[in-house]
C-alpha cells in the first residue's frame, strides 16, 4: 500500500454571515493513485453531514471537492505540497496568532523530549 496527502475541501453552512469553508489535509492509503482518488472522495461525502450546534442551530458540513492529491513516496524534503494565499483584515492580529500557534508546538515538543 502506498500513502497519498489529499486536500478536501467542506463548505459549512450555518447561520454565519460569511462564507466557510474548511480545507483538510488527509493521508490516504492505496494501491494506486487511481484508488487514492476514488478513496479520498469517499471519504470527503461520506463526512457529509447535517447536525444541530450548542445553540439548537443547524450546521452543514457540506463536501465539495477533492482539491489536490501527492503520493507521499515521491516527496523530497523541503518540497512544497500546499500553499493558499489568505487576505485578512487583522494582519497584525492574525500573525500573532500564527507566532503563538508556532511557539506552543515547538514548547510542546521540548518538553515531551
Amino acid at each position: 500500500m502506498r500513502q497519498y496527502l489529499s486536500k478536501l475541501v467542506f463548505q459549512i453552512l450555518n447561520q454565519s454571515e460569511f462564507p466557510q469553508f474548511d480545507e483538510q489535509l488527509r493521508v490516504i492509503e492505496a494501491h494506486s493513485f487511481s484508488e487514492a482518488v476514488e478513496k479520498a472522495i469517499y471519504l470527503g461525502e461520506s463526512e457529509d453531514e447535517e447536525f444541530l450546534n450548542t445553540y439548537n442551530n443547524n450546521v452543514r458540513w457540506k463536501f465539495i471537492a477533492l482539491t489536490e492529491i501527492y503520493s507521499l513516496e515521491n516527496l523530497k524534503h523541503g518540497q512544497e505540497v500546499h500553499s493558499r494565499i489568505i487576505e485578512h483584515d487583522g494582519h497584525e492580529s492574525y500573525i500573532k496568532a500564527l507566532e503563538l500557534k508556532q511557539h506552543e508546538l515547538t514548547t510542546n515538543l521540548v518538553s515531551s523530549l
